[in-house]
């Protein structure tokens, strides 16, 4: 049994590296421009992000997330979550 949702990521990135987890839709628009997000490429991001947040001395804090929508704030809260950091998401208008 998975632990957390970074255990499941791992998980499923076992399984399914270069499946898409995340998949953003640029313009707003089904037809429009999207921009993908795979389990291996997550897994990596986070992981770089938690190792950092945790080597910088952050974990057990805050995290405040101001990030405009996209896969971005993705990674970051994955990061956050892998670094033992409480993710405090706020949408940032562009």
């Amino acid at each position: 049994m998975n632990s957390s949702i970074v255990d499941l990521l791992r998980l499923r990135k076992a399984e399914q590296e270069s499946g898409i987890v995340y998949r953003f839709l640029a313009t707003g628009d089904v037809d429009g421009e999207t921009v993908e997000l795979t389990y291996g490429d997550l897994e990596r991001q986070s992981l770089a992000i938690g190792t950092w947040l945790q080597a910088a001395g952050y974990s057990n804090s805050r995290a405040l997330l101001l990030y405009p929508p996209g896969l971005d704030f993705v990674s970051s809260f994955y990061g956050c979550l892998a670094g033992a950091v409480v993710a405090v998401p706020h949408h940032c208008r562009v």
